[in-house]
């Protein structure tokens, strides 16, 4: 690769994994990086740094279902940082907004209810 040419979606992907502390999977990212007790962390990198549309959109995966698997091991926990999430990322955050908020599988992925009781539209 020319060193003007523009970075791979794997290259990318891979700084990510790198500046995050975790895998570098290929298959499902987020869900194999899921981590309830990194939430915040990982919400304060997206606010806290300047990201390409593609590692914008892995990251907020990576949030989903990080807050996910928050919810699975307490169902009362706070994930209200999604939220904030949802709001200033919307473009990001669509897809996988539309994907959660279809499982309706409350003790595997509880985010999908939790969900579809935000009020979005702000």
């Amino acid at each position: 690769m020319d060193s003007s040419d523009p970075p791979s979606v794997s290259d990318l992907r891979t700084r990510l994994s790198e500046a995050l502390g975790v895998s570098d999977e290929p298959q499902d990212w987020g869900i194999v990086n899921a981590d309830g007790e990194r939430l915040e962390e990982f919400a304060a990198y997206l606010r806290g740094h300047q990201l390409t549309p593609t590692q914008l959109f892995d990251l907020v995966d990576l949030l989903f279902a990080s807050a996910n698997e928050r919810l699975v091991r307490n169902p009362s926990a706070d994930v209200s940082v999604l939220g904030e999430v949802l709001r200033s990322q919307p473009t990001a955050a669509a897809v996988h907004c539309g994907y959660w908020t279809a499982l309706d599988d409350l003790l595997d992925f509880p985010l999908g209810a939790w969900l579809r009781q935000q009020d979005l539209s702000q």
